[in-house]
């Protein structure tokens, strides 16, 4: 029984050696018997029983070989196993940190203090006075305020004429970038801004060369500083509206009349000045920081502070 189990086994497990195995099946069963065949044919060579065993067992024996190389032929037949890849650690990619992003303002003089904040480009098409103007973009015009700054207005305070041409001089006609500090307006609507042209920085340029005062207005005070120094530099320079005072001239009225003649308006003592018509600004008179008196006809002192025409 053993013997017929391991054919079983044997033949549904080969392949290719079926034919082998059946010879193989085929020499164990018909070999005892031609065996005893010849025996009986040949009496004078009669074999003992124990020899007829003997056969018997030799080919239980082959067999059993030729199961065995069944068996191994099949073994080998049978595909090799394909081990599992090793799985290769891949580092994870090294995270690579963008530089930060580099200010248009660099090398700009006075404009390292600029928060790194969105630039708009805009073109300049009117300029208000000394430190307002007016852009378009996005299909609109803008007023702009700059930060940080005070020039004299036009209304005949002393340089003022003088800051707007420079500032004409600087931006008008001309594409500007504008970047904003804290606030987005002022009180009146308008954009507030630091001004980039041409590698100027307009806000400092202006302080810096005497057209403009330094003030802040929180919270737009990241550039309060430089423009400080600016202005610092200015006054020790004297120039712009940080020069001296210009002397008022001395008239030549008759005798005995003085500033109080039939033609010098008494509201303007120690100067001469005439009564209007005409209405008179301080761009019209060559007087700078008089004394003024009520009624004060023409105006000179907006402030109320009894000087006219002030810087």
């Amino acid at each position: 029984m053993k013997f017929i189990n391991d054919i079983k086994i044997a033949w549904q497990r080969s392949g290719i050696n079926k034919i082998l195995m059946l010879s193989l099946v085929f020499l164990v069963c018909l070999l005892p018997t031609a065996c005893c065949s010849l025996l009986a044919l040949s009496p004078s060579s009669a074999v003992p029983t124990q020899d007829v065993n003997l056969i018997y067992t030799h080919a239980y024996l082959t067999a059993e070989a030729g199961i065995f190389l069944s068996y191994t032929s099949t073994a080998n037949a049978l595909p090799t196993s394909t081990e599992i890849p090793t799985s290769t650690f891949t580092a994870e990619p090294t995270i690579t940190l963008s530089p930060e992003p580099t200010s248009v303002t660099k090398n700009i003089e006075g404009a390292d203090c600029i928060p790194l904040n969105e630039v708009e480009v805009a073109k300049v098409v009117e300029v208000v006075d000394g430190d307002t103007i007016k852009v378009y973009f996005d299909e609109k015009v803008f007023s702009v305020r700059y930060i940080g700054i005070d020039t004299p207005e036009i209304s005949g305070q002393f340089y003022s004429s003088e800051a707007k041409a420079k500032n004409s001089e600087l931006v008008l006609q001309k594409e500007v970038m504008l970047i904003k500090d804290i606030s987005e307006t002022d009180q009146y609507g308008r954009l507030l801004r630091y001004i980039i042209v041409d590698n100027t920085f307009v806000n400092y340029e202006l302080v810096e060369k005497g057209y403009a005062k330094a003030i802040a207005y929180p919270p737009d005070i990241a550039c309060e500083e430089s423009l400080r120094m600016a202005e610092s530099s200015a006054k020790n320079s004297s120039i712009g509206i940080w020069q001296p005072p210009t002397p008022a001239p001395v008239l030549n009225t008759p005798a005995g009349s003085g500033s109080t003649g039939s033609n010098c308006h008494p509201s303007y003592p120690g100067v001469c000045i005439p009564p209007p018509p005409p209405d008179l600004d301080c761009p019209d008179i060559p007087y700078r920081q008089f004394q003024v008196l009520p009624p004060d006809p023409h105006r000179f002192d907006r402030d109320g502070d009894g000087i006219g025409c002030e810087g």
